[in-house]
């Protein structure tokens, strides 16, 4: 297997598995906005452990970032990134196509 091959299929894996999490999908959409932790929750009704771990991946793979503000109380938003505007906008586009084919 070529090089190039391994690095297609590693990059596309990401992407598979991302799209397969329905949590980290749900989170893209809700922000749309910029958001804090604890609107997020109250939106996804997810664990505080799994909301955390999915921002720190989103985070890692580049589609949100993460802005601490330090005031009192200290608050941190989250918000998509050019990145995340464009993958949700891919998604999009795969929802369109899956419908046309219903």
């Amino acid at each position: 297997m070529t090089q190039k091959l391994k690095l297609v299929q590693t990059q596309l894996g990401k992407t598979v598995q991302l799209l397969g999490d329905q949590t980290a999908i749900s989170l893209l959409h809700a922000l749309t906005t910029a958001q804090r932790f604890s609107q997020l929750e109250q939106q996804l009704h997810v664990s505080t452990k799994t909301l955390s771990q999915r921002l720190k991946l989103l985070e890692e793979q580049g589609l949100i970032t993460r802005t601490f503000y330090p005031e009192i109380p200290p608050k941190t938003v989250y918000q998509l990134t050019t990145k995340g505007k464009e993958f949700l906008s891919l998604l999009q586009g795969l929802i369109e196509w899956e419908g046309s084919w219903e």
